[in-house]
């Protein structure tokens, strides 16, 4: 398949995604319940059906690779240092409007135990899973075939940027660096769904935190040594990231994207 297909695949699943989501948030009773079935009904069943119909293998395709646990932590551990100085870079530049604040902050607060872990589900795992696969195993996946790493990288990261909205879009495109750079040094998609779901949960965690109307702008208010501490810590681990054979892994020729179906 070429590039162009390959992009214009990702951009149907992605249209799927985001119309499924909007319908959900409008018309559901309980919108994050409606989102968690979201992305595996619209993404990954249309995704899986056109690799099994091309008679591709799917661990092979979308990059569904086991890797050492230490890759995970690597991943985890570098993804997450690097939001302090990104946040506080965003929040200086381009900083979020109240009314995008206040929407995400009403959709992810929890009343209950029991909410918050639907929450948890909806809001930092089935994304992780979903977006993962489809920008960094998938998309970048067929484009490392074809253009080589950071094009792939860089397409996917602008894809994944742009899904979040314009407010959102610069730190989401630096997160999918991360993410993308997290993929291919691994050659699997694992650690930058275990990375992606840590930062969502995160963001959970911090708006059902008692204190986190006080402490709303703690970016900003980071004096810069910390802010290259946790920047130090987010390359080194990031760096330190190799595949299960001590080398770059690029996705096998053979194990082309599907076909949109006809």
């Amino acid at each position: 398949m070429s590039t162009v297909r390959a992009v214009a695949w990702t951009f149907a699943l992605v249209l799927l995604y985001q119309g499924g989501a909007l319908l959900f948030l409008r018309v559901w009773e309980r919108p994050l319940t409606g989102l968690m079935v979201t992305g595996p009904l619209l993404v990954l069943l249309p995704l899986l059906l056109g690799i099994r119909g091309a008679r591709l293998p799917v661990g092979e395709t979308l990059r569904w690779r086991p890797v050492p646990a230490g890759s995970f932590l690597a991943a985890v551990v570098g993804v997450v240092a690097a939001l302090p100085p990104v946040l506080a870079a965003a929040s200086r530049l381009l900083p979020t409007p109240d009314h995008v604040e206040e929407f995400f902050t009403r959709l992810l607060t929890a009343r209950s135990p029991e909410e918050l872990a639907v929450v948890l589900v909806a809001a930092a795992v089935v994304p992780a899973v979903t977006e993962e696969v489809l920008f960094r195993g998938f998309l970048q996946g067929a484009l490392e075939r074809r253009l080589g790493r950071w094009p792939a990288v860089l397409t996917a990261a602008a894809g994944f940027g742009l899904i979040h909205g314009a407010e959102r879009a610069p730190v989401a495109f630096v997160m999918g660096i991360l993410l993308g750079w997290t993929t291919g040094r691994t050659g699997s998609v694992l650690p930058a769904i275990a990375a992606h779901a840590t930062v969502n949960a995160i963001a959970v965690t911090l708006v059902n935190s008692p204190g986190f109307a006080a402490g709303r702008g703690w970016p900003e208010t980071l004096p810069w040594p910390a802010l290259l501490i946790w920047s130090l810590v987010s390359g080194a681990a990031l760096v330190s990231l190799r595949s299960p054979r001590g080398s770059d892994r690029s996705p096998s020729p053979e194990a082309e994207p599907p076909r949109p179906p006809r």
